[in-house]
């Protein structure tokens, strides 16, 4: 019978399935209980108490002595071992982590139960029962190193191997598929596509730039609310998938006191010193950032139900410092062009007179400032008839982080946790498309994260789980001047201005050119996972469906675009701004846009776990 019933669970484990993710935020406590004489104790109850949740978990010795506590929450545990004819002996203080499989063995002195021994105890801090090989963020880190932002996964650079993949940066003008605002990471030179990013047990990533969820201001919020996390490097166990690193985050729960923090951190322009590439002149670029929020977390009956809730909110507005190369006149840049004015005042050259439309358009171009007002600190190589000119605008950045978890032993064998997650954002950047005010990008962002886990426990040795999670990440990008500014650059009525590329070294004037856009992305995942006790071994199996859909509006240059050649000689010969006084385009665009909708389902299995 017994062949029969591991026949099948190997079935299962090989054909059924499923997204590879087990409760890996779970702990593992194993070990052995012995008599004086190093003899094995039979039938030993082992008990472990969670000392902030009153949260029990049982075992019994088997006839080896061995005993095993799968499937543990994250926190502190006091675990006792008893036996008639022998002593209770009583361990304190042991703390199983995120993911941890600890070992803990229990040497029970002869005597009347009644007779209590009371030891500080110390689970193996050498993790013996896996070969993964990772790092573990403890909350004494998270709370004691100074981080910028507070963005928890700067931490993961603390790993071996963990190197930053810069964020391509400015919106909508770069392309967020290159990995976007968010920092990303490569682990040993794998690429950040790669990893995976579990919160309480849900894979986070965002589709587009593959980031932790991370908001249209390039930060993780909510570091409060995180218990601690691991950074998972190499030959973890197939109950994570993926072919990168993993990073395996909990969030913090309730307990039967009632705890909580309140803070904030400050920042402004009077506590930092001016950016080399300030104008010297001019007063230093304003700076304002504040980070502040609380948390709260106590029982709602003790020892069987508790909650924990966050709030976030970070305020930022920087100055940015921005030099454009400019006409120093227009009569100047014209005759740089090859072109000579009648008494007329106008302006013709070899191949004919300057495009009206195009004069327009550069007629908006602000005019170069003496070095004095923009110095060329940065040695930019300008070319005839053009210049400087500086400008300082406000980026501004709203975000706003809020979680709830709920916690509840529901009874002896099943217990539940339900966590929401939701965080927004706003974003103003005053330069993307180009050096010069007036066509900022503004990014809205929505990221709402679900998880509820469900544990039933069978017996002692069989305990499956199960899990529901919901991932909605919606990003919003347009530009301040959607509608059109009214001026030369706005070619179609109604529509956002279009984009002007003169070449010649010049600025380029206009939107961001891939905004409007609007990607969401929506991941369901149900899975169910089962841990079996079979004496010497243990057995791990089960399943989980993700089925992902992202619905994308895309646009390119929805205004349309004239962009001319940078080279010297242009499309015109012997005139290096021919082409684009005359009007004729290198690449001309009247509009380009798409809207599609992708959904796929995605399945994987991991064998058990011996």
């Amino acid at each position: 019978m017994r062949r029969s019933i591991f026949t099948v669970l190997l079935f299962l484990c090989v054909f059924a399935a499923g997204d590879a993710q087990a409760q890996v935020e779970r702990a593992t406590l194993s070990g052995t209980t012995l008599d004086p004489s190093g003899a094995v104790i039979v039938g030993a109850a082992i008990q472990a108490k969670n000392v902030n949740t009153g949260f029990v978990y049982s075992a019994v010795s088997d006839a080896q002595g061995r005993y095993i506590l799968p499937e543990m929450s994250v926190g502190t545990y006091d675990v006792s071992a008893e036996m008639v004819g022998f002593q209770k002996m009583v361990q304190t203080g042991i703390v199983l982590n995120v993911g941890a499989r600890r070992v803990l063995d229990f040497k029970l002195a002869v005597g009347q139960s009644a007779e209590v021994i009371e030891v500080q105890g110390q689970a193996s801090t050498v993790n013996v029962e896996t070969a993964a090989v990772g790092t573990l963020v403890a909350p004494t880190q998270m709370e004691l190193l100074p981080l910028n932002g507070r963005n928890f996964t700067d931490l993961l650079v603390l790993s071996a191997g963990v190197a930053t993949v810069p964020a391509t940066g400015g919106g909508g003008g770069q392309s967020p598929t290159a990995y976007g605002q968010s920092t990303n990471y490569s682990v040993s030179g794998s690429r950040p596509v790669g990893m995976a990013y579990m919160l309480d047990n849900t894979d986070i990533r965002n589709a587009m730039d593959h980031g932790a969820g991370v908001s249209v201001m390039g930060t993780s919020l909510g570091m409060e609310a995180i218990q601690e996390f691991t950074i998972l490097t190499s030959t973890y166990s197939a109950e994570f998938g993926g072919s990168g690193a993993a990073v395996n985050a909990v969030t913090k729960s309730g307990s039967n006191e009632l705890h909580g923090t309140v803070y904030e951190y400050f920042r402004n322009s009077a506590l930092d010193a001016r950016n080399y590439f300030d104008v010297p002149t001019q007063k230093k670029p304003s700076f304002q950032r504040n980070n502040f929020g609380a948390s709260i977390g106590g029982p709602i009956k003790k020892d069987k139900a508790f909650f924990f809730f966050n709030y976030e909110g970070l305020r930022a507005s920087t100055g940015r410092t921005s030099r454009a190369v400019v006409p120093t006149s227009l009569p100047d840049l014209f005759r740089a062009g090859g072109m000579t004015q009648d008494s007329n005042g106008q302006w013709s050259g070899a191949y004919g007179p300057i495009n009206p439309v195009v004069e327009d358009i550069f007629a908006l171009y602000p005019l170069a400032q003496s070095p004095s007002e923009c110095p060329n600190v940065s040695g930019i190589n300008l070319l005839p008839g053009t210049g400087l000119y500086c400008s300082n605008e406000k980026q501004i950045g709203n975000e706003d982080y809020v979680l709830g978890r709920v916690d509840v032993k529901l009874s002896e064998r099943d217990s539940l946790f339900v966590r929401y997650v939701r965080e927004s954002a706003y974003q103003v950047l005053p330069y993307v498309y180009t050096q010069i005010p007036g066509w900022p990008e503004v990014d809205h962002e929505r990221n709402q994260y679900l998880t509820i886990d469900e544990q039933h426990m069978f017996s002692p040795k069989i305990i499956n789980s199960v899990r529901f999670g919901y991932v909605r990440l919606f990003t919003n990008t347009a530009n301040g001047g959607i509608n059109g500014t009214g001026t030369a650059l706005q070619q179609v009525p109604g529509r956002q201005d279009m984009d002007f590329s003169p070449g010649y070294g010049l600025a380029s004037l206009g939107p961001s050119p891939s905004s409007p856009s609007r990607p969401v992305t929506n991941r369901f995942s149900v899975g169910d996972n089962v841990f079996m006790s079979l004496g010497a071994h243990s057995l791990r199996f089960g399943a989980t469906v993700t089925r992902m859909q992202l619905n994308m509006i895309w646009n390119q240059y929805s205004g349309g675009a004239w962009i001319f050649s940078n080279l010297g000689g242009d499309a015109i010969p012997g005139t290096p701004l021919g082409g684009a006084l005359y009007g004729m385009p290198l690449l001309g665009i009247t509009a380009a846009g798409d809207a599609y909708s992708y959904t796929a389902p995605d399945g994987k299995s991991y064998p058990f776990n011996p």
